[in-house]
């Protein structure tokens, strides 16, 4: 709250504000991503002349998902259209079954005016017919909306299997379950992970399946850095995945003209000052460059598992990159270094948290020390997860997507989640008093959030569909399951 008042009473000396979605930017004129929406939802209500300008410039506005938009904004744009409805068309593009975010507004349908035109979308052109049947099972309960296959859609395969919570693999429970799908569906490419599209309930039980979770982890319990580390952004996350990644890729690939181009680029070593001011002497400072990259290369060859620590500490000590401020405590020499790394000493206490405030930063350093520990091969594959490039995502993270073979992976005491309960929505766990009384006064429950969400990751499917679940209780969650009616008798299999 201190902090707050701080930001508060320095307001009226910012002259300009920056926007700093990914909270890169963290200097008293900086606003973040909700911070600004907060804003646009307060401004459109409460200032006309915003209101006017936007109707004039945007005569019609179409949202996209906008089951999931900010209630706050959405509220405003409602109101935007009840006013000027003559002048102004508001557009909105969603599945109410596929909202699964908390801050979306609910009940939406219910707050459009009965003048508007309601179209349907029923056809799906994307899932095979089982798999049509199923998410229409899901959802029939809800408003018993229905999608119609296409009709030359194959009839595709759905499996469900069921393996007790505690005291398995579940590295090898999925590799069974992907080894009876290619035998079930008569498709090999099942057998390979590569192929499969593998969606968790959350970031870290990706990151312990697709080996970057030693990297991961530590950053991922900073909240700071939550935004970044999810779309790959930041100085930190940057100097691995935009400088030292792609460069190590091109020298592996003996592709000298990207390797040169990339220190070019990004290389204090090769800019264009340093060239200056080498005068005639520019061919020792490319040695110097080609040195240091031969260094690097020879680095991660002889030591394919070498820490991302040992990375920095090199290119710190050849100038091949200028190492980011939030790494710099960590190259030796500086004085920040065994201090923060003992999560104590004078490097605790930085500036540049959010608003510019003198917060305590030691967490971020704490996670950062323990990151760098991690060997630099978990950065190349913590890189292809944020891009979106690996087999792994998550159940919210996929919406609108699609794959040929989709594995949902289901547990409640791995994802230690609050939003969602699949075992309480499977009817393997009693659900609490606070559920109870949140039904009764028709108030959201987890449970229907959960219901939104599994029909979002079934309806990734274009071929098959697999889905296993770690229950307490296995026998039990398969009577549970099939009393639901989803899924047929002989698709529900229990895995020991």
């Amino acid at each position: 709250m201190e902090s707050k008042r701080r930001r508060l009473a320095r307001l009226d000396s910012i002259v300009k504000f920056i926007y700093s979605p990914t909270s890169d930017n963290r200097t008293r004129d900086s606003l973040n991503h909700s911070e600004v929406i907060a804003m646009t939802a307060s401004f459109l209500t409460s200032k006309p002349g915003l209101r006017r300008m936007l109707v004039s410039r945007c005569p019609i506005l179409l949202i996209d998902e906008s089951q999931d938009t900010n209630k706050a904004l959405m509220d405003a744009f409602l109101h935007l259209e009840e006013e000027f409805h003559g002048r102004f068309s508001l557009g909105l593009f969603g599945d109410m079954m596929q909202r699964i975010y908390s801050d979306g507004k609910e009940q939406l349908h219910k707050a459009i005016p009965a003048r508007w035109a309601m179209p349907r979308k029923r056809m799906n052109h994307r899932c095979p017919s089982r798999v049509v049947e199923v998410i229409n099972s899901i959802r029939h309960d809800v408003d018993g909306e229905e999608q119609v296959p296409r009709s030359d859609a194959e009839e595709g395969m759905v499996r469900v299997f069921i393996a007790p919570q505690s005291g398995v693999d579940a590295f090898a429970v999925e590799a069974t379950v992907r080894q009876r799908m290619a035998t079930i569906a008569e498709d090999p490419a099942w057998q390979n992970s590569d192929m499969v599209k593998t969606l968790a309930l959350e970031h870290l039980m990706s990151a312990r399946r697709f080996g970057f979770v030693e990297f991961f982890e530590p950053l991922w319990f900073v909240d700071n850095l939550k935004t970044s580390l999810l779309q790959g952004t930041g100085a930190g996350l940057g100097f691995f995945v935009r400088d030292v990644l792609p460069l190590v890729k091109m020298l592996r690939a003996n592709d000298r003209f990207g390797a040169t181009a990339a220190v070019k680029a990004s290389s204090p070593l090769l800019d264009r000052a340093a060239l200056q001011e080498a005068g005639s002497n520019q061919v020792a400072q490319l040695q110097k460059a080609k040195a240091a990259c031969d260094g690097l290369l020879a680095l991660v060859t002889e030591q394919p598992e070498i820490a991302a620590q040992a990375v920095l500490e090199f290119v710190a000590q050849t100038g091949l990159f200028v190492i980011p401020e939030v790494l710099a405590p960590f190259v030796p020499g500086n004085t920040v270094t065994e201090t923060t790394k003992d999560g104590a000493g004078p490097g605790d206490q930085m500036e540049g948290a959010e608003g510019g405030e003198d917060e305590d930063t030691s967490p971020e350093l704490r996670a950062w020390s323990k990151a760098l520990e991690a060997p630099l091969s978990q950065i190349e594959r913590y890189d292809l997860y944020a891009r979106g490039l690996s087999q792994f995502g998550t159940h919210q993270g996929v919406k609108g997507l699609e794959f040929p073979r989709v594995l949902v992976v289901i547990n409640d005491d791995e994802a230690r989640g609050f939003l969602f309960a699949y075992d309480k929505f499977f009817g393997t766990k009693e659900k609490s008093k606070a559920d109870a009384e949140n039904e009764a006064a028709g108030r959201e429950t987890g449970s229907d959030r959960t219901r939104r969400l599994f029909y979002v990751t079934c309806s990734r499917a274009e071929n098959s569909l697999a889905i296993v679940y770690y229950s307490p209780n296995p026998a039990l969650a398969r009577n549970a399951i099939l009393q639901h009616g989803w899924f047929r008798e002989g698709e529900v299999e229990l895995i020991n």
